[in-house]
C-alpha cells in the first residue's frame, strides 16, 4: 500500500530536490559526470531509486548494474538528466488510487515513446521516454490544486481531454506541461512536442513525431471508441516512419511493460488490461454511444450556456459507456471482463467472510449445429434465449455473464456446492422446457453445466475455480450432455 503520511510526503519532496539539482547541473555546459554522481550519492535513498530505475524496463541498460559508480558512466550526462527528470515527475505524482491512475497514463505514453524510438532506430530512446512522461505532466500540475478534477479528466477518453479541460475553465494540460518543460530547461523541440502532442499533425522533428504518435497509441487503452482509436494509432505510427507490424507489436506489448516500468519508480499502478480484451469489448453499441459522447463534448466546448445541463448529459453518457463496456450486446448479460472483475471480488469477499462461493459454467449443447443447419441469425437467437432463461432462473444475488461463444457463467456468492447444484438444475430444466421460436419452427435447446466451489477449507483462486468448473462441465459433456456435474475439488 502507498502511504499518504505527512513524513512520507516530506521524504518524497526531498527526493525531488535531489532530482532537480541533477537536472539543473546536467544543463550546464561545464558539468562532469563525477559531479552528477556526487549529487546522486548525497542521498542514499535517492541512489537506491536510481539503481531501481536503471535496471527497470524504462531505462534498462545493456547490463544489470549493482552500484551507482557503475551506473553513472553507462548513463552519461544526458541519461542522468533524463533519469532525474523521470524521478522528479514521479515525485510530483500524488500517492493513492487517483495518483496511480495519473502515473499509469504518463508511463503509458513514456513507454510507447521509447519503443517507437527504438523501432525508428533513434540512438537516444530514453529521451523519448522522458518526453512521454511530460505529455501528461499538465494534469499533475492541476492535481496539486484539484486532485479529484485531474483524476476525472484522466479517466475520460484521451481524444476529448483538452476540450473538457477548457470547458471546465482550466488551461489545457499540453500548455501547462510545456510551461513545466520550459521551467526544467528542456530543449525547444521537446517543449513543442509536449505543447502540440494533441495537434492534428505531427511536428517536423523526431521528438515531436514520436510524442504525437505516442499520444495516439496511449489513447487505445483509455476509453472511447477502441476500434477507431486502434486504427488511428496504427496510422500514426506508420505516418512517422514505423512499420505497421511494429505498431501492432507495440500495442500488444504495452500493457505488461507499464506495470514493470512502474516498479522502477517504486510505485504501483492499476492492473493493465490486455489489448485483446479491450478490442473484444468494443461492440457496435459502444461505438455508437461514443459518437454521441463526442458530439456532447464538442457542444460543451462551443457554448457557455446551459453548461450544467450538458455536463449532466456527459455524465450520463459516460456512465452508459462504462456500462456498455462491461455488458454483452447480444444477450444483455455481463461480459467476460465484468465477470473476471466480479469473480476476483467475490473470492476476496469469501476469504474475508469464510463463506463459500460457487461457480457455474455452462455450455449450450451442440450449438454448432444451430449455425450450420439454420444460419448464424438463428444461432444468435438461441444465445439470446439462453441468456433470458439464465437471467430468469438465477437468484438476485447471483452474477450471470456470457463467457464467450456459447459459454455462460454464473457466480453464486455465499453458496455451497449442493445449493449451487439446485440453482444449476433449475437453469438446466428451464432451458430444456423452453423453445426458441424461429421461421424454421420451435427449436429445443439444452445445456451442460459444471459447478465448482471455493471454501474456507479448500480456497481456490480465480483461475483454479474456473478450471475446476470447466473440468466438471467437460465431464457433463462426456456423460451425455444436458446434465449438471459437480467438481470433486473445491467441494464443500
Amino acid at each position: 500500500m502507498e502511504s499518504s503520511h505527512p513524513k512520507e510526503q516530506q521524504s518524497r519532496r526531498l527526493k525531488s530536490t535531489v532530482a532537480m539539482q541533477i537536472v539543473q547541473a546536467a544543463t550546464r555546459k561545464d558539468v562532469a559526470l563525477p559531479k552528477l554522481a556526487k549529487l546522486a550519492q548525497a542521498d542514499p535513498a535517492f541512489a537506491l531509486r536510481v539503481l531501481a530505475m536503471v535496471n527497470s524496463p524504462s531505462f534498462a541498460l545493456a547490463q544489470r548494474v549493482g552500484d551507482l559508480q557503475q551506473a553513472v558512466p553507462l548513463l552519461g550526462i544526458r541519461g542522468m538528466r533524463n533519469l532525474a527528470l523521470s524521478l522528479a515527475l514521479s515525485d510530483m505524482t500524488p500517492l493513492g488510487k487517483e495518483g496511480s491512475l495519473l502515473l499509469a497514463n504518463a508511463i503509458r505514453r513514456a513507454t510507447a515513446g521509447k519503443l517507437l524510438a527504438q523501432f525508428l532506430g533513434d540512438p537516444e530512446p530514453d529521451s523519448h521516454f522522458t518526453t512521454g512522461l511530460f505529455l501528461e505532466s499538465g494534469l499533475l500540475i492541476r492535481a496539486a490544486d484539484d486532485l479529484p478534477g485531474a483524476a476525472a479528466i484522466a479517466q475520460q477518453p484521451a481524444l476529448f481531454r483538452t476540450k473538457l479541460e477548457r470547458a471546465d475553465g482550466w488551461q489545457d494540460h499540453p500548455t501547462l506541461g510545456a510551461e513545466l518543460a520550459r521551467d526544467f530547461r528542456l530543449p525547444d523541440d521537446t517543449v513543442k512536442a509536449i505543447r502540440f502532442h494533441h495537434a492534428a499533425d505531427p511536428g517536423p522533428s523526431m521528438i515531436q513525431k514520436v510524442a504525437w504518435a505516442s499520444e495516439r497509441v496511449a489513447a487505445v487503452f483509455e476509453g472511447g471508441d477502441m476500434q477507431a482509436s486502434h486504427q488511428r494509432a496504427v496510422r500514426a505510427c506508420v505516418r512517422i516512419g514505423a512499420r505497421e507490424q511494429d505498431a501492432h507489436s507495440l500495442l500488444s506489448d504495452l500493457p505488461s511493460l507499464i506495470e514493470r516500468s512502474a516498479h522502477g519508480f517504486q510505485r504501483k499502478v492499476p492492473r493493465q488490461q490486455e489489448l485483446a480484451d479491450i478490442m473484444a469489448d468494443a461492440t457496435r453499441g459502444l461505438v455508437e454511444l461514443n459518437n454521441q459522447y463526442a458530439a456532447l463534448v464538442l457542444q460543451l466546448e462551443q457554448t457557455s450556456q446551459e453548461r450544467g445541463a450538458l455536463a449532466d448529459k456527459l455524465q450520463r453518457a459516460n456512465k452508459m459507456l462504462s456500462e456498455l463496456a462491461f455488458s454483452d450486446s447480444l444477450t444483455g448479460l455481463a461480459n467476460k471482463r465484468a465477470f473476471t472483475n466480479a469473480l476476483k471480488r467475490e473470492i476476496s469477499r469469501s476469504k474475508r467472510s469464510g463463506l463459500p462461493v460457487s461457480l457455474m459454467m455452462m455450455d449450450v449443447d451442440n450449438f454448432r449445429q444451430f449455425n450450420e443447419a439454420y444460419g448464424h441469425p438463428v444461432g444468435d437467437e438461441v444465445l439470446r434465449r439462453v441468456g433470458s432463461v439464465i437471467r430468469d432462473s438465477v437468484r438476485e444475488s447471483d452474477f450471470a455473464a456470457r463467457y464467450g461463444g456459447e459459454e455462460f457463467v454464473v457466480i453464486l456468492p455465499e453458496t455451497e456446492l449442493n445449493a449451487a447444484a439446485v440453482v444449476a438444475e433449475r437453469v438446466r430444466s428451464s432451458l430444456e422446457a423452453a423453445r426458441v421460436q424461429t421461421k424454421h419452427g420451435a427449436l429445443g435447446v439444452t445445456t451442460s453445466i459444471g459447478i465448482a466451489t471455493s471454501t474456507s477449507k479448500d480456497p481456490l483462486k480465480s483461475a483454479a475455480l474456473i478450471s475446476a468448473a470447466d473440468g466438471a462441465l467437460y465431464k457433463a459433456k462426456r456423460a451425455g450432455r444436458n446434465q449438471v456435474t459437480l467438481a470433486t475439488k473445491g467441494a464443500a
